[in-house]
């Protein structure tokens, strides 16, 4: 009786870790809870939340069981962890190579921390290869049937709740599109031009801008650059790694991956009422080399953009979009025409954000003051500083930890400005003249921390003034009293 119960119990741990493939070109899966404790775990432990390291462990090794999957040519992989500063992950898997019959190395998506210095690598060995975020089978219509997955967490408070693994074969068809998606669909208008951002890296920032609509969707109160210091790519030099970009969203507790999509999945997503960021390249002119979109706002080689839904017009769906290509945020709202968008989705790739499934938070905000300093024109942060803002803080924005962005916002006014000048540690100028009492600051570190001053009300710093000025009223009139008293009494 007990070997029977045994034996249902391994079969329904089966049924719930092996993934269910239906005849697409694509296959995405999620390696989490029952998977992970599945799998061999080297100084780590599991619960419901994810895995942690064992007590008195520094670093910790998952290696998943090897995972038999439907043909593919290429694999992009993203996850959902909590990496506290002082922490790293590195995400890897290896292919099975079916002409080969034999696996290939393990392919590293680099290492993933609080940190501009965080890389992925380009590597590989004569069966398959990794660039940045994707890897893919060396040899003409080469496919792999098999995948493992390992992850290496180093580092006091870090959890991986997830690993995801979208798998992509070009030779399987798409599927049709179901005719149920023939409604309206459409989110609030929520839009950002990369152009009008932070001026040094504005004009590569799309795919930041892309997942900061998509959060701020979600209910997030992020500014673009936040994202942006946090997915940085040292390697690629830049911010476009999918996995990076996607994998940011699991550090504010959501359910976030990256996945290769066709049209009808894509329609279900918006559908369920998910924004979703798409991975495309399209020209504004036609006959140039790129898929022509009218209406776009130039030509580009590659860019992420925001979809937010879709309707049907004159016998057309048109899918809404946020495009920071655009020249301003209003600009950045726009409608393509599906077949357009469809031709220009070349990659397949998406960025998913779903719900938020834990309060836990690695990014954060917190709230100060600055006050007028001793120099006219300057002001100077109050209270308790958890980074240091100095002169250089800009300069290190991606060289080295502790760097960042500064930019403020004046109220009533929607535009975003950059034009500050740090004269000393934690110590400020206004370029221009701007009336400080309006003004938000925001500090934003490469650590995944973003300071938000406000200037301190006059109320509160007489309110600290107030206690020594009574103590010297006092004395003064103790000091008249006593001289009257002693006049008197000389008279």
């Amino acid at each position: 009786m007990k070997k029977r119960i045994w034996l249902s119990t391994l079969l329904l741990l089966a049924l719930l870790v092996t993934p269910v493939f239906s005849e697409s070109p694509f296959a995405t899966v999620f390696l989490e809870r029952e998977a992970f404790s599945e799998g061999k775990l080297e100084n780590l432990e599991w619960t419901q939340d994810g895995l942690i390291l064992s007590p008195g462990t520094e670093k910790g090794v998952f290696v998943s069981r090897e995972l038999d999957v439907p043909p593919f040519e290429s694999v992009v992989l993203s996850w959902n962890a909590m990496t506290p500063i002082g922490t790293a992950l590195e995400v890897e898997a290896r292919l099975f190579h079916e002409d080969a019959q034999k696996w290939s190395d393990w392919l590293s998506w680099g290492v993933w921390r609080k940190s501009p210095v965080k890389r992925s690598v380009s590597t590989g060995d004569e069966l398959a290869e990794i660039s940045y975020d994707t890897a893919q089978l060396r040899g003409v219509d080469a496919r792999a049937t098999k995948i493992q997955v390992r992850a290496t967490l180093q580092g006091e408070g870090i959890r991986l709740r997830r690993i995801t693994y979208t798998l992509y074969d070009s030779s399987v068809p798409e599927r049709e599109v179901c005719a149920e998606h023939t409604g309206f669909s459409q989110l609030p208008e929520v839009a950002y031009s990369q152009q009008i951002r932070e001026p040094g890296i504005a004009s590569v920032m799309c795919s930041a801008v892309t997942m900061c609509t998509q959060l701020v969707l979600s209910g997030e109160d992020l500014l673009p650059e936040e994202v942006a210091l946090s997915q940085y790519d040292a390697y690629l030099d830049g911010f476009g790694n999918w996995s990076y970009t996607a994998s940011f969203a699991g550090e504010l507790g959501y359910k976030s991956y990256v996945t290769y999509a066709d049209e009808e999945e894509l329609l279900r997503l918006l559908d369920e009422g998910r924004a979703v960021g798409m991975s495309v390249k399209y020209s504004n002119t036609e006959g140039e080399a790129y898929p022509y979109i009218e209406g776009a706002p130039l030509s580009t080689a590659g860019h992420l953009l925001t979809v937010r839904g879709y309707e049907w017009r004159d016998g057309e769906r048109y899918y809404f979009v946020s495009d920071s290509a655009a020249g301003s945020d209003e600009g950045a709202l726009l409608s393509y025409k599906g077949g357009q968008l469809m031709d220009a989705w070349i990659s397949r790739i998406l960025y998913v954000v779903e719900d938020k499934e834990t309060q836990e938070n690695s990014i954060e905000r917190k709230e100060i003051l600055f006050a007028p300093s001793k120099t006219e024109g300057e002001y100077i942060l109050q209270g308790d500083i958890p980074f240091s803002v100095g002169k250089d803080f800009r300069g290190n924005a991606f060289k080295q930890a502790g760097g960042g962005i500064i930019a403020y916002m004046i109220e009533g006014d929607s535009n975003t400005y950059y034009d500050i000048q740090m004269t000393g540690k934690n110590q400020f100028r206004f370029m221009n003249d701007v009336s400080a009492e309006d003004v938000t600051v925001y500090f934003m570190s490469n650590e995944g921390m973003t300071l938000v001053a406000k200037m301190e009300e006059e109320s509160s710093v007489w309110s600290l003034k107030e206690p020594i000025l009574t103590i010297v009223a006092f004395v003064a009139v103790a000091l008249i009293t006593v001289v009257i008293k002693r006049i008197t009494i000389i008279r």
